[in-house]
């Protein structure tokens, strides 16, 4: 593994949206990971966990905030449906 190849898993960018991107669409919408995470009474960090790990629950949360499907922001995490999608 070079040192470039080192960063954070979060730092990286999905094939997907990315990170910030996510973030920053959630902020947009007038709430924060955090903040969504207490909505749905669950910790804190929850939903921060789920922009790097699979986490449905989390994702399904995400993306019916967003007004789209976890499939769309996660494309690699469901390869199954995207392929089903494109035909």
């Amino acid at each position: 593994m070079s040192k470039s190849d080192r960063g954070s898993r979060a730092a990286r960018p999905l094939s997907g949206w990315h990170v910030e991107d996510v973030k920053a669409a959630i902020r947009k919408k007038g709430q924060t990971l955090s903040s969504l995470s207490r909505m749905h009474r669950l910790s804190d960090s929850y939903l921060r966990g789920t922009l790097i790990r699979h986490r449905p629950r989390g994702e399904a949360i995400i993306a019916s905030f967003l007004g789209v499907h976890p499939w769309d922001i996660w494309p690699e995490r469901y390869p199954m449906v995207v392929l089903r999608k494109g035909r």
